[in-house]
């Protein structure tokens, strides 16, 4: 068994059809010898078309294990169910798993609503990018300093939904803008964060990425 592919391990996967990328979300239900048996992927889009899952569609599929990122090509064999809907896929070989190298908590620009709480006062600001590791925003009340502890709540929007993400974090830069100097670029770091919702903001900048990059923009992150 390649030593990367577990029982539960959530997959990331793309696929590419009539020059578009969708991108789903899928869990691995069993391994067998040939074969990788996934749940029915679920969309991270608005809209898709669900006849793309036939037999010979070409999958990409990344995922995050012990913090580095893997990524291999399959292909849907076929379609069966237990209890719920289910796809088999070709099972890779270790040979064709490869490893991503990027840096680490690599960060996708993303202006997301979040509220930050500090000593008691609730503030709404909206973040300039994000990544699983922390973010930064622009702060008009000029009201935090490196080193102040803060909790605050991020909201990822998922296709028709938003998914909350809580967390304990550090102010780790603070800098103003020449253009305004009452606006402050404030970055910070998480420090407490439940390891479900790291993976879920991870799950979010795959998706970013893959939307910046269907059109055409490019990022130095």
């Amino acid at each position: 068994m390649v030593a990367i592919l577990h029982i539960n391990q959530i997959l990331n996967i793309t696929i590419r059809q009539n020059n578009q990328s969708q991108l789903f979300l899928s869990r691995i239900a069993d391994i067998q010898e040939e074969t990788l048996i996934i749940e029915f992927p679920l969309s991270l889009e608005k809209e898709w078309d669900p006849v793309i899952f036939h037999p010979g569609t070409k999958l990409k599929i990344d995922l995050i294990h012990q913090n580095s990122r893997f990524q291999f090509t399959s292909e849907i064999n076929g379609k069966t169910e237990d209890k719920i809907p289910l796809l088999l896929l070709k099972r890779p070989s270790e040979a064709d798993i490869e490893k991503i190298q990027l840096r680490q908590n690599f960060r996708v620009p993303a202006n997301i609503d979040m509220q930050i709480v500090q000593d008691g006062e609730n503030s709404t600001f909206y973040t300039i990018d994000v990544s699983a590791g922390g973010l930064s925003f622009y702060d008009k009340t000029c009201s935090f300093k490196k080193g102040d502890r803060v909790a605050g709540i991020l909201e990822l929007p998922f296709r028709t939904e938003k998914y909350e993400v809580s967390f304990l974090a550090k102010i780790v830069r603070v800098v103003a803008q020449n253009s305004n100097i009452k606006i402050k670029k404030t970055a910070i770091q998480f420090t407490d964060i439940e390891e479900k919702d790291r993976r879920k903001i991870i799950q979010f900048c795959f998706k970013r990425q893959l939307e910046l990059k269907e059109k055409g923009i490019s990022y130095p992150y």
